[in-house]
């Protein structure tokens, strides 16, 4: 792992476990594990975001990245979707649904 990404994961680790489990810690951490390419790491922390609260347009939008990254296209539509459908201003599940769908 590139040291300049690594430190800064250690410090949002040492930060985040100490503040209580809420859905903006695992989508943010999840974030941090899609830039370092360990998309299972993220895809586990979206999903425990949205359990815990299932209306985050940003968690099923970056679960799309996930899926797409994966070649996942199905899946990928279907959370870009859900994202879109929460949050219709959500540009950015927007923009990769329309690429997906060749739009």
């Amino acid at each position: 792992m590139d040291i300049e990404i690594a430190i800064p994961l250690q410090c949002y680790r040492i930060v985040a476990f100490q503040i209580a489990p809420t859905q903006v810690k695992d989508r943010n951490r999840a974030v941090v594990y899609i830039n370092l390419k360990e998309y299972e790491k993220a895809q586990a922390d979206l999903l425990k975001a949205i359990k815990i609260g299932s209306r985050n347009s940003q968690a099923y939008g970056n679960l799309g990245i996930v899926a797409f990254v994966k070649q996942d296209y199905p899946l990928a539509v279907k959370y870009l979707e859900q994202a879109i459908a929460i949050d219709p201003n959500n540009k950015e599940a927007r923009n990769l649904l329309m690429h997906i769908k060749g739009e």
